[in-house]
Formats: structure tokens, C-alpha cells, sequence
């Protein structure tokens, strides 16, 4: 029976290879614009389930201040990847 040889990775080297394992999709997500840029997203919804999030956000006294700050549903490309529980999430925007 063969020992068995344990490789040394780097962080660097980890992350790259957890990159490679993303897939890319076209999902409904909720995004945070702040002066025209996205600076937050979440998901991956239906339609349907994005609406409801962005209505309760409202609920809880979320006020979209024009070209500021406004949450939007968008069916965008992204790149999915698993969180620390192992649950499928959105880990970044493809376009």
C-alpha cells in the first residue's frame, strides 16, 4: 500500500481551483445600484421570487432615491459557486 503524499497549495491556489468549478448561467438576480455601478447582488431567483425580496426590502423602509441608490430584479449571466454550506449562490456578475 502506497503512503499517501500530501501537496502543499497555496490560498492563491485554492481560490483558482474553486473558480474552475463555477458555471456560468442566466438567472433573475436582485442588484443594489449605488450612482449607476452594482454594488451588491443576490440569488439566483424566479422572477417571481426576486419581486417578493425587493417588495419586502420596501417593507422594512428601503426608499430607491433616484439615480442614488435603487434596488432592480435582472435577468443577468452569472457565475454561481457554492457557500460554506454548500447551497448554490450567486459569487459574481459574468457580464
Amino acid at each position: 500500500m502506497k503512503p499517501e503524499v500530501w501537496q502543499k497549495t497555496t490560498g492563491q491556489e485554492i481560490i483558482q481551483q474553486e473558480e474552475t468549478k463555477m458555471e456560468i448561467v442566466v438567472a433573475f438576480v436582485l442588484l443594489l445600484y449605488a450612482q449607476g455601478e452594482v454594488i451588491e447582488h443576490t440569488g439566483p431567483y424566479s422572477i417571481s421570487e426576486c419581486l417578493s425580496v425587493k417588495r419586502e426590502i420596501r417593507r422594512n423602509g428601503w426608499k430607491d432615491r433616484g439615480d442614488q441608490t435603487r434596488y432592480a430584479c435582472e435577468e443577468r449571466a452569472v457565475r454561481l459557486g457554492k457557500n460554506w454550506e454548500g447551497k448554490q449562490v450567486v459569487v459574481g456578475l459574468a457580464d
